[in-house]
C-alpha cells in the first residue's frame, strides 16, 4: 500500500496482481485501483500478443485452440472483451489473437476494458462486503 496506484500499476506490468484488488480497494478508491490494475495487466498481456504476432509459437491443434480462433475470427474484439472479464489464463488468448494478426488496438482496448469492468466489480464487491479501512 506504500506505493499507491503507481505501485499497483507497476506490479501488474510484471505479473497478474488480481489478489491485490480486494485489499487495495479497501484502502484506495476502487476506480483508481481498477484502472491501475487493468492498465498494467493489459500492457503485460501485450507481450503475449507480440509473441503470437511475431513468433512461431505452435499450439497443439485441439478443439480448444480451434474454438478460440473461431470465436476471435467471428466476434473479434468483443470476444476478447468477454474473455478478459473472467479469471482465465488470458496469455493463451493473447497469443492466439497475435497469431491471427489482430490489430494491436483491436486487442488492447477490449482487453483493458474487460479487465477494468472485472476489477471494478471485484473491488466494489469487496468494499460492499467488508467496508473501507478507516485509519
Amino acid at each position: 500500500m506504500r506505493f499507491g496506484y503507481l505501485g499497483i500499476f507497476v506490479y501488474n506490468l510484471f505479473g497478474p496482481g488480481t489478489f491485490l484488488v480486494p485489499t487495495a480497494s479497501r484502502h484506495f478508491a476502487v476506480v483508481g485501483v481498477a484502472l491501475a490494475t487493468a492498465l498494467g495487466m493489459a500492457i503485460n498481456d501485450s507481450v503475449s500478443w507480440l509473441a503470437g504476432k511475431n513468433g512461431d509459437i505452435v499450439f497443439k491443434r485441439g478443439r480448444r485452440v480451434e474454438r478460440i480462433e473461431g470465436n476471435i475470427k467471428k466476434y473479434g474484439p468483443l470476444a476478447l472483451f468477454f474473455w478478459a472479464l473472467i479469471p482465465f489464463p488470458y496469455d493463451f488468448i493473447a497469443i492466439i489473437a497475435g497469431y491471427l494478426k489482430m490489430p494491436f488496438w483491436h486487442f488492447l482496448i477490449p482487453t483493458f476494458l474487460g479487465r477494468l469492468f472485472r476489477f471494478l466489480g471485484l473491488g466494489s464487491g469487496t468494499v460492499a462486503l467488508f467496508g473501507k479501512v478507516l485509519y
